[in-house]
């Protein structure tokens, strides 16, 4: 499985939480994801790839998930965040 899609799938109960938070996928990701994050509620924001460039940005506008197509997830909800590499 993909990264966006998994990303994709994840973004469901982040939103059903969070409604109309702000999930960052990285450059490489499809716009099947962002057109699912709008879908579900959520607002999509692409980013730059690297670890250290979508943590700062998650901290910046709050995102409580984040993704790469390397299959980098990074948890914020619920979480002092944290990533998680497949």
């Amino acid at each position: 499985i993909w990264g966006d899609q998994l990303l994709s799938i994840l973004a469901e109960p982040v939103l059903r939480v969070e409604p109309g938070a702000t999930i960052i996928a990285d450059v490489k990701a499809s716009q099947m994801l962002f057109d699912r994050i709008a879908e579900l509620g959520g607002k999509p924001l692409m980013w730059k790839t690297g670890h250290s460039l979508v943590k700062t940005k998650m901290k910046e506008t709050h995102a409580p998930l984040a993704g790469e197509m390397s299959g980098h997830i990074f948890f914020a909800q619920d979480y002092y965040g944290f990533d998680d590499a497949q």
